[in-house]
């Protein structure tokens, strides 16, 4: 895969996760809506200050605009690392805990819980009386 198309989608993702619309960014970039639209399909490049500007926007440093999947997988793996030498023993046992926990809820399937089965007011069908 092209660095400019792992450009473009990451941008697009980052964008698309903070809820804006590419009309929205291409004007907080003061860019058009058609060059942003190049830009995240990789078939066109930013320039170096506006790199600067999306890293800014999306709350990263630039260089985690240019990671694939697999490298961010390392790069969280690198910040939580980082995140957790800074806590004595306990804390560190403590957010493992809470990560453990916080996934297992995560992969829970809500749809098979009591009360997921009662039909929604959207579900129901008037009666023709």
């Amino acid at each position: 895969m092209s660095i400019l198309l792992v450009l473009g989608q990451n941008i697009s993702e980052q964008r698309k996760k903070m809820g804006i619309s590419q009309k929205d960014l291409a004007k907080l970039l003061g860019i058009t809506q058609d060059a942003l639209s190049r830009i995240e399909k990789g078939k066109m490049a930013p320039k170096m200050t506006r790199l600067e500007d999306f890293a800014h926007i999306f709350k990263c440093p630039v260089s985690f605009l240019f990671l694939t999947d697999f490298e961010k997988v390392h790069f969280y793996d690198r910040v939580l690392s980082e995140c957790l030498k800074r806590l004595t023993m306990e804390g560190r046992v403590a957010i493992i805990e809470l990560v453990k926990h916080a996934v297992d809820v995560m992969s829970l399937d809500f749809s098979v819980c009591p009360g997921n089965d009662r039909p929604r007011v959207e579900d129901k069908v008037p009666s023709e009386d």
